[in-house]
């Protein structure tokens, strides 16, 4: 018989032990989903990190980039293709250039491929100073009369340049 004040030791017992039971019950559960959880995102970033892509700028057979423009997100690449019999150049024009690459002055050879990654937003003006070079301003001009190729309308043509704009990363 149960005096007052004294309680029921086994029952008091039973359900603790129930408790935790119950708790350890949803540690098993619980734990190993947290730990997936965990790896899903990690994994998620990781993948995030590895989506870039590689946009390509064309030389075909004649003195031009093509696309002109390309818009492209930070860690992106452009890849720089010459398929012209001439050798081109991509040379940055620092003055309006936002997004890396300063100072760049790359060979272009005939068949050849070039490639850079942006890793940060803004702009990169570049042109051919084969087939372009910078005015007072630093704008991209059609090369001129000291050397220029002049068509049958006296005009020098139109300077092989470009730009890739940089946009943020996706999730930024």
């Amino acid at each position: 018989m149960q005096r007052p004040g004294q309680g029921n030791p086994a029952g008091v017992t039973q359900t603790r032990l129930a408790e935790t039971e119950v708790i350890v019950r949803k540690l098993f559960v619980g734990i190993p989903l947290l730990v997936a959880l965990i790896a899903i995102g990690a994994i998620e970033a990781l993948a995030h990190d590895q989506r870039t892509a590689v946009h390509q700028v064309v030389v075909p057979q004649e003195d031009r980039f093509t696309p002109f423009a390309v818009t492209i997100r930070a860690g992106d690449s452009v890849r720089w293709l010459n398929n012209d019999t001439d050798d081109h150049t991509v040379v940055s024009d620092d003055a309006f250039n936002t997004a890396g690459h300063r100072g760049t002055n790359q060979l272009l050879a005939s068949g050849r491929a070039i490639v850079l990654r942006f890793n940060r937003p803004g702009t990169f003006v570049y042109y051919c100073r084969f087939h372009a070079h910078l005015d007072s301003a630093n704008q991209p001009v059609a090369p001129g009369p000291e050397g220029g190729i002049q068509d049958a309308n006296g005009n020098f043509g139109t300077p092989m340049s470009g730009v890739v704009t940089v946009l943020p990363h996706g999730g930024d």
